[in-house]
């Protein structure tokens, strides 16, 4: 409870100038480490790129995530460039992405490194965040990390 607790409501105000972000060891189904993202994106609305190395636990929670809701007025204007990197197709990571597209007009690529091993698992993501409300003709790139298996 203390990490939530901690975490504000309303941005710092250096974030406004931020226009690129790394972020590192981001674990999407911990809610603390959604809602921490979520309010660095509403911090930074001149956000340009946004770089992910996504640390999320095979024990992945299926849960849906509220989190994403409380933010639904977020517009990333800026945002022209995603990177999520060891990206696993988890339910958390997938609507992320697909809150990114949604809410980013500006948005012209979005880069998924992945570590699935299963090109068919590869084509089933794609199929789903192609078919997902878009907020610009962004072009999604899936680069995989493993060697895939056929399946």
């Amino acid at each position: 409870m203390l990490v939530q607790a901690s975490v504000p409501k309303e941005p710092p105000p250096l974030l406004i100038h931020l226009k690129y972000l790394c972020i590192e060891e981001v674990d999407f189904a911990d809610d603390y480490g959604l809602t921490f993202l979520a309010v660095l994106i509403k911090c930074s609305p001149n956000l340009e790129k946004l770089k992910i190395v996504s640390d999320t636990k095979d024990h992945c929670d299926e849960r849906e995530s509220v989190k994403l809701r409380e933010y639904s007025h977020v517009w990333l204007e800026h945002l022209n460039e995603l990177e999520i990197k060891y990206f696993t197709n988890k339910k958390q990571e997938m609507e992320f992405v697909k809150f990114i597209l949604a809410k980013s007009p500006n948005l012209k690529k979005a880069t998924l490194q992945t570590i699935m091993i299963f090109k068919s698992e590869v084509m089933e993501m794609l199929k789903i965040l192609l078919s997902s409300p878009r907020a610009s003709p962004v072009e999604i790139f899936v680069e995989n990390l493993c060697q895939y298996h056929y399946g």
